[in-house]
């Protein structure tokens, strides 16, 4: 029986969306029921106008397929709380079954989703999160963690955790120096490729509550950029330290 995880780590929230990156393989009827919470349209400027899905196989080499979804409830608040698990196969790595687990707060309650990724036998958890308010990412376990802030001059705060106490807390130039301090927390450099790059994945959709409420053309709640489009430097280079992809990475310092 898979754990239900409803802890919050302080004030940090993570968006997903795999049925979008999987570009529809693996549905089932049981995941339509799903779809709204999962499904996106096009991709902006990081997918260079492509769906999702292709952007990630040409450019990334990362292909998300076989996401079911196993367990799904809306609770009375307007909270959603999904179960996905499917495979990545990632081009020159191989491929591997994992299993994740979302919570979509309602729109009127911030719209926040919470994702966590982890191995198919629900061992090596972690949590990728994005606050869309506070414009922030976080990697970490159900403890402690590292945050990364964008400042409006594209400036970076890199600060670590445990629990409610700050270890650190580091302003930087760039999303490359951020990432640079990220690797230093959390055992991040120990994450299994194949968590890191379904959670970079994920990172390239849009919120779903922010899909849904486009959807049903309520103009109330904008769309949300990607994570990965506003965090474009950082979360590119996140995937080249496991990942070898000519041009995509070339950007990125040895780090």
């Amino acid at each position: 029986m898979k754990t239900k995880y409803f802890a919050r780590a302080p004030s940090l929230m993570l968006i997903t969306a795999l049925a979008a990156c999987s570009g529809g393989e693996g549905e089932t009827e049981d995941s339509a029921s799903a779809t709204e919470t999962s499904e996106t349209g096009e991709a902006s400027e990081t997918g260079a106008e492509q769906p999702i899905h292709a952007y990630l196989k040409e450019t990334w080499g990362i292909t998300l397929t076989d996401f079911e979804v196993s367990d799904f409830d809306v609770f009375d608040d307007g909270t959603q709380w999904l179960i996905d698990d499917g495979r990545i196969i990632v081009d020159g790595l191989g491929e591997q079954e994992v299993s994740t687990e979302t919570i979509i707060d309602a729109a009127a309650l911030g719209g926040q989703v919470s994702f966590f990724v982890s191995n198919a036998d629900l061992s090596d958890q972690r949590y990728f999160l994005y606050d869309q308010v506070e414009n922030y990412v976080t990697i970490g376990d159900l403890t402690k963690g590292v945050a990364v802030s964008k400042n409006p001059d594209d400036t970076y705060d890199v600060w670590a955790f445990d629990g409610d106490a700050m270890d650190s807390f580091t302003t930087v130039p760039n999303g490359y120096e951020a990432l640079r301090l990220v690797e230093q927390y959390n055992e991040f450099k120990t994450i299994s490729p194949y968590i890191l790059l379904t959670a970079f994945a994920a990172a390239h959709a849009g919120t779903p509550e922010a899909r849904i409420a486009h959807k049903a053309e309520d103009k109330n709640v904008a769309e949300t950029p990607p994570v990965c489009e506003i965090f474009k430097e950082f979360c590119d280079c996140a995937a080249c330290l496991v990942l070898d992809r000519a041009g995509a990475c070339s950007p990125c310092p040895d780090l």
